[in-house]
C-alpha cells in the first residue's frame, strides 16, 4: 500500500472511531439521566454518578496516557480501553438496582476515559504527518453526537425508555472492533524524542500551566450542567422526541466552527480564541438561566460552538504545539485530568444539589458567575504569545 493511500486509510479509521466514540455519547448524554430518573434515581444521585465519573477522569487519563507513551503508540492503548468499556457496561443491561449500576459504571468509567485523550493524540500525530487539520477530523465526532442522540430518541419513541441501555453496549462493542483495524499510531524516529517529563513537571511547564488553570475554572463551572440540561429541559415541557434538537442546534454550531475556524481565527492568537470562546460561555449560561421559551433556548445552544468546541480545539491545538511527541499523551491525559476531573467532579456533585434546590434557573445562575470568575483568570495569567524554552 503506498504512502499516500496508507495515510487516507488511516484518517478514515480516525474519523470512524471519533464518530462511534460520540454516536454513544449523543445517547448517552441525552437520554441516560433520563433512564436513571425512571428507575428512581434522584437529582443528587445522577451528580454522585456523574462525580464518580470524574473522579476516575482524576487518575486514569494519565495512566492511560503514561502507558501510551511508553509504548510510543497510542492505538495499542485504545483497543485496551474500548474493550475494558464494552466489557464493563455490558451489566447495566441486565442490572436494575442501584449498586449494580454503580459498580458497573464504575469500572466503565476507569477505561472510558482514556478514550477521548488517546484518540486526540493519534489524531495530532496523523494531522503533523500529512499536514492536515485536527478540526476536520474532529468534527466527524460532532456529527456522531448529533445522530446519537436522534437514533436512541427513534429507538425510544419505539420502545419506550427501557431500550436505554442496549444500544448504547452495542456502540461500545463495535467501537472496541474499530481499533482493532486501526494502523499503530506513527510518532517518528524514537530518536528524536527528548525524555520524557514525569506530570509534575508538564503542569509546572509555562507553556501549559496557564492552559491547565483556565481548563480547570472553565468546567468547573459547566461541566455539571450536562448532566442535567435533558432534565432542565423536560422541566420546560420538551419532549423525549425532541431532545436532541437542543443539543444538536449546539453541535451544529461546533460542525459550522470548528471547520471554519482556521480561517476565521489564522490572526488570532490561542488568548483571544480562548477570550471569544469563554465569553460565549457567560452569554450561554446566562440566557439558558433566564429563558423560559424552549425555542428561544434552542437558539442560546448555537452558543454551544464556541464554549466548547472552538474552546476545545483550540485547547487540544495548544498542547500539541507546546508538548513533545514522546510526552503528547501524557499531557493530553493531564487536560482531561485537571479540567474534566478535578473541575468536573465538583461541578458534578454541586450541580445535584444546586438542580434540587433551585432547578436549572439556580445551576445556571451559579455557572454565569463562575464563567466570569474564569475568564478574569484567563486574561490575567495566559499570556498573549508564548516564548519557547531556549535549546539545551
Amino acid at each position: 500500500m503506498s504512502d499516500t493511500a496508507a495515510s487516507r486509510r488511516t484518517g478514515l479509521q480516525i474519523r470512524s472511531l471519533y464518530l462511534f466514540i460520540f454516536l454513544f455519547l449523543g445517547g448517552y448524554g441525552n437520554f441516560f439521566p433520563l433512564w436513571l430518573g425512571d428507575l428512581g434515581w434522584s437529582d443528587p444521585a445522577i451528580g454522585w454518578l456523574e462525580a464518580l465519573r470524574y473522579a476516575c477522569l482524576l487518575v486514569f487519563p494519565l495512566v492511560w496516557g503514561r502507558l501510551a507513551d511508553r509504548w510510543r503508540d497510542s492505538v495499542k492503548t485504545l483497543r485496551w480501553v474500548t474493550f475494558g468499556s464494552a466489557v464493563a457496561f455490558a451489566p447495566v443491561v441486565i442490572f436494575q438496582d442501584i449498586i449494580g449500576i454503580t459498580i458497573a459504571l464504575g469500572i466503565f468509567f476507569a477505561f472510558r476515559v482514556g478514550l477521548v485523550p488517546n484518540t486526540d493524540s493519534v489524531t495530532i500525530s496523523h494531522v503533523r504527518e500529512t499536514g492536515g487539520e485536527y478540526g476536520k477530523i474532529r468534527v466527524w465526532g460532532s456529527a456522531g453526537f448529533i445522530a446519537g442522540g436522534f437514533l436512541l430518541g427513534f429507538l425510544i419513541d419505539r420502545f419506550g425508555r427501557d431500550i436505554v441501555p442496549i444500544p448504547l453496549a452495542i456502540l461500545l462493542a463495535i467501537t472496541w472492533l474499530l481499533t482493532m483495524r486501526m494502523s499503530p499510531e506513527g510518532r517518528g524516529p524514537k530518536a528524536q524524542e527528548k525524555t520524557q517529563r514525569g506530570a509534575l513537571e508538564l503542569l509546572g511547564d509555562p507553556r501549559l500551566r496557564p492552559l491547565y488553570l483556565i481548563t480547570f475554572l472553565s468546567r468547573l463551572a459547566s461541566q455539571g450542567l450536562f448532566a442535567f440540561l435533558p432534565l432542565h429541559l423536560q422541566a420546560l415541557g420538551v419532549s423525549d422526541a425532541m431532545m436532541p434538537l437542543f443539543w444538536s442546534a449546539g453541535v451544529l454550531s461546533e460542525i459550522v466552527l470548528i471547520r471554519a475556524a482556521p480561517r476565521l481565527f489564522a490572526s488570532w492568537s490561542n488568548k483571544s480564541v480562548l477570550t471569544l470562546c469563554l465569553a460565549a460561555a457567560i452569554l450561554q449560561y446566562a440566557l439558558t438561566a433566564m429563558v423560559e421559551s424552549s425555542w428561544i433556548l434552542l437558539l442560546v445552544m448555537l452558543l454551544h460552538g464556541l464554549s466548547f468546541g472552538v474552546w476545545y480545539v483550540t485547547s487540544v491545538l495548544h498542547i500539541g504545539e507546546h508538548a513533545e511527541p514522546g510526552e503528547r499523551s501524557t499531557a493530553q491525559g493531564l487536560f482531561q485530568m485537571v479540567g474534566f476531573g478535578m473541575g468536573g467532579i465538583l461541578s458534578s456533585v454541586a450541580a445535584g444539589y444546586l438542580f434540587e434546590s433551585g432547578q436549572g434557573p439556580l445551576l445556571f445562575t451559579v455557572a454565569t458567575g463562575l464563567a466570569v470568575i474564569t475568564l478574569v483568570a484567563h486574561l490575567r495569567f495566559f499570556p498573549k504569545q508564548i516564548q519557547e524554552p531556549a535549546a539545551g
